[in-house]
């Protein structure tokens, strides 16, 4: 749960509790806008717009993800402007600067083919053209492009998440097949 400090208990409006395992992150808390209480949401999303008529997210404190239910949202680009329920100056919006905002799994919307979310194919079977290589175990995020981590054993191996590698997923039987560069998959045998 969140620890809000004592003068600022009245303002916050929570809902309830979520588990991070269950929810995506959708952005960050940056800064505060005007002398009202908003908060500028920098979104880590394809789609924006998908997310201007929020009722609420779950805020991130101290591992905890609490509920706060929105009372106005507006969207600019990647930025969402919110006022949350019962904040209604700068003092107490500052409250949620540099917190992580996150939604349930269950309002990303469905992919299919070759595209697939990270936490979707965890546990899957990967295939290396038609070769089994290993179970999908975690995503490393970098720079250039995500890496998944594919366990064999006691090896891990490591492939580059390129739409270029990626020949299809097949959801019903968890399965992911790649068609990676020669070699790759052969300096870890």
């Amino acid at each position: 749960m969140i620890k809000v400090p004592a003068h600022n208990r009245h303002f916050l409006f929570f809902r309830g509790l979520m588990e991070k395992e269950k929810c995506f992150q959708l952005g960050t808390i940056v800064k505060t806008h005007g002398i009202k209480g908003e908060v500028i949401c920098l979104l880590d999303v394809d789609d924006p717009v998908r997310y201007s008529s929020l009722k609420s997210v779950f805020v991130e404190k101290n591992g905890a993800l609490s509920e706060c239910a929105i009372s106005n949202i507006s969207l600019s680009g990647n930025q969402a402007r919110i006022l949350f329920e019962g904040v209604n100056s700068i003092d107490e919006a500052s409250y949620f600067l540099k917190h992580d905002v996150f939604l349930p799994l269950s309002l990303l919307p469905p992919l299919s083919g070759k595209r697939f979310y990270f936490h979707e194919v965890m546990g899957f079977r990967v295939f290396d053209k038609e070769n089994e290589i290993g179970i999908f175990e975690k995503v490393i995020e970098l720079p250039q492009h995500p890496v998944a981590i594919i366990k064999n054993g006691d090896k891990e191996i490591l492939a580059p998440l390129v739409k270029e590698f990626i020949v299809r997923v097949e959801r019903s039987e968890k399965k992911l097949f790649l068609d990676l560069p020669e070699g790759l998959t052969d300096i870890y045998y």
